[in-house]
């Protein structure tokens, strides 16, 4: 396993550095300014603000582009930002070719041919409470784009979403982006043998600690598609809006499954690139073993389903199996920021000032494990999507959730007791 860290850049790589080795030797960059010094942010908000023009208006984008992003849930209704993202979306892959043939020159220091996801990735958070009664539309618009645009996303790899297992995402804030609505990068993951239930982390799998930094608009996060990632659950009064970008500096390589389209960036851009010839940029990423074995097993599929047979499909409900817990905890081995299970329902931590708390197993939001989270301080974090909770009164910022059970907890003997819940909130 490789220890990953964070780099913090004030300005953009020197020519030559190969920025992408280290990458994708577990290393992740926050340049700060980085799109302002290529030349191109200018273009990439401008982008979205012709998507949600295109959406609501000239009126909501002149507001918009005066208050800026993070004002954003205060001027659309929560119902339309699946609206405002698809044009957004729409608006970002036209300009993607020649934005990034500007920008991966000076963010990787390399002049040489690279490849990219056609469809940049477009992500518009709300405040969690101001879109908790969306939460339908908000389901079915993540069915058709994925996980991460207007929510968010558990511990992942990009590779389990059929991505190339040597990509790397440029995650560029066009907003500002707080800790409570940022993206989490767990090292300790990092090169790790993390067992996945399809597209997400194995309920029962402890994702690590994560790094999470404020970014100002213009800034990009740099890291490997396969460090262990997540979005934090926005418990901010701010809209997070990022557009973020997957490539390869060589050719794609995918471990079993290739579905996404990769352009070679020398066919993309020109007079042939836009027009019913585009498809020919998507044609040297295509030439791999991969690529025509999915599309066979793709055919079979077709063809069973036209011949009537059933198809297995995998089940990628995350499991709400709670990990083992010890009968009992000795109180002198917890130390402070420990946590443990005391049994399946139940937590006990240590927090930093020493004091012991008791409280309920499970995320209010998306049910993670709190026994494989971490104790912030006075706080405990959720593993997923590091949602704090007040482990006194087990309240967290989004007001629209549950607040955990608590549990009042003596020693006795050196053995943790706790007792019948204080709290009926589940």
């Amino acid at each position: 396993m490789t220890m990953a860290g964070l780099v913090e850049l004030t300005e953009l790589p020197a020519s030559g550095s190969r920025l992408q080795d280290r990458v994708l030797a577990g290393e992740y960059f926050l340049i700060r300014g980085a799109m302002q010094a290529a030349g191109v942010f200018d273009e990439l908000k401008a982008a979205s603000l012709r998507g949600i023009r295109h959406a609501l208006g000239e009126e909501i984008a002149r507001r918009v582009e005066e208050l800026g992003f993070e004002r954003l849930h205060e001027l659309v209704a929560p119902a339309d930002l699946p609206r405002v993202t698809g044009y957004a979306y729409e608006e970002a892959r036209k300009i993607a070719p020649a934005l990034l043939k500007r920008a991966v020159p000076n963010l990787f220091g390399t002049s040489g041919p690279f490849y990219f996801e056609r469809y940049p990735n477009v992500r518009f958070h709300v405040p969690f409470d101001a879109a908790a009664g969306q939460r339908e539309a908000f389901r079915e618009f993540r069915q058709k784009h994925g996980e991460g645009k207007i929510t968010a996303h558990g511990p992942h790899r990009d590779s389990w979403l059929d991505c190339p297992l040597n990509s790397v995402n440029v995650w560029v804030a066009v907003g500002p982006v707080d800790p409570g609505n940022g993206l989490l990068i767990f090292p300790s993951s990092y090169g790790a043998p993390v067992v996945r239930n399809g597209c997400h982390i194995r309920h029962d799998q402890s994702p690590g600690v994560p790094t999470n930094v404020a970014m100002q608009p213009g800034d990009a996060l740099v890291f490997h598609g396969d460090q262990l990632h997540a979005s934090v659950v926005n418990h901010t009064n701010q809209t997070r809006h990022v557009v973020s970008f997957r490539l390869t500096l060589d050719r794609p390589k995918f471990a079993d499954t290739h579905l996404q389209t990769y352009a070679y960036s020398p066919l993309a851009v020109g007079p042939l690139a836009t027009g019913p010839l585009g498809w020919i940029a998507e044609i040297p990423a295509s030439i791999a073993t991969t690529h025509l074995k999915t599309r066979i097993r793709q055919a079979k599929k077709v063809i069973g389903l036209v011949l009537g047979k059933k198809t297995a499909h995998a089940d990628e409900t995350t499991r709400r199996t709670a990990a083992p817990a010890a009968p009992s905890i000795e109180a002198s081995a917890l130390k402070p920021g420990d946590i443990r299970a005391l049994d399946t329902k139940t937590c006990v931590a240590r927090l930093g000032d020493g004091s012991l708390v008791a409280f309920g197993r499970l995320c209010t939001h998306e049910g993670a494990d709190l026994a494989l989270g971490y104790v912030d301080g006075d706080r405990i974090r959720c593993p997923w999507h590091n949602l704090p909770f007040e482990p006194h009164d087990g309240a967290s910022p989004c007001q629209s959730l549950k607040k955990l059970r608590t549990y009042p907890v003596r020693v006795e003997n050196d053995r943790i007791v706790v007792s019948p819940s204080t709290t009926d909130t589940n």
